[in-house]
């Protein structure tokens, strides 16, 4: 929306930028204020309502609940940006990657890179972002690192410390003796076949890769969960028993458990 009051030759500046809460999901809202020309005012209005009116009406499909509060406000001059530095902060937020960078070659319907922009926030004279990048790979892991430098080196922003942080790679077992017991047990405990496919999360394999588990094999067990890694993720709760059940079953004797509703 800030790049559309650029294409109408509206300069402005950013007094408060608040966006995001963790850097592992997708932000969930940004607040940001700006300051117009008295003379551009209207104008700028306009503008912002119009293209948000088409931005609302293109994502009711993906996300629905998308909504867009643009009200006149007042606001001390004092604390703004100036607009040189306010482009630089524009320009960065809409060059910075969002979402899958590369797809598994392991398993075509996994993600293999990512990289996540998840909190913008700033404080007096400062910026301050927090970002997360997610790879199976060592190489991708460095790219997506020099990508980040490079784009604060094209927006000549100068950042004070390296904030955004890189999940350990780790390469998925395609071979896995566990991943097919597993499928075998839950086809006999539940009665229905499952697939074997490569989850986008990078925290426990790096872990047990960092404590000397490096010939480990490990698999994660769990149901679908929609939503993921954003706001509202759920997960369904008779999928889950379902899973608890075949876990248990087979490495651990238990019979299933009889869950009662009421």
């Amino acid at each position: 929306l800030l790049n559309c009051l650029y294409d109408s030759k509206i300069t402005f500046q950013i007094t408060g930028l608040k966006g995001g809460k963790k850097i592992t999901i997708i932000p969930p809202y940004c607040d940001v204020k700006i300051i117009v020309n008295k003379d551009q005012e209207y104008k700028s209005l306009e503008i912002l309502n119009k293209n948000s009116q088409i931005l609302k009406k293109e994502f009711e499909t993906a996300d629905p609940d998308l909504t867009f509060d643009i009200k006149k406000d007042n606001i001390r001059e004092s604390n703004a940006l100036s607009p040189e530095e306010t482009k630089k902060i524009v320009s960065f937020i809409t060059l910075c990657p969002s979402g899958t960078l590369r797809m598994s070659p392991f398993f075509p319907q996994a993600v293999d890179s990512s990289f996540n922009l998840g909190i913008v926030h700033l404080d007096g004279e400062k910026v301050k972002t927090e970002s997360f990048s997610r790879s199976a790979t060592k190489a991708e892991i460095v790219n997506i690192d020099q990508i980040i430098r490079n784009l604060f080196d094209i927006v000549s922003l100068e950042h004070k410390d390296n904030i955004w942080t890189a999940g350990v790679p780790w390469e998925p077992n395609i071979n896995s003796k566990l991943a097919k017991m597993m499928v075998e047990t839950f086809e006999e405990t539940c009665g229905e076949k499952i697939g074997i496919s490569l989850l986008h999360v990078t925290i426990e394999p790096p872990q047990l890769q960092e404590l000397g588990y490096v010939d480990a094999d490990m698999i994660s067990v769990c149901p679908s969960i929609p939503k993921a890694h954003s706001i509202g993720e759920f997960i369904d709760v008779e999928e889950t028993i379902r899973w608890r059940n075949a876990v248990y079953n087979k490495n651990y004797g238990i019979n299933y458990l009889k869950i009662e509703t009421f």
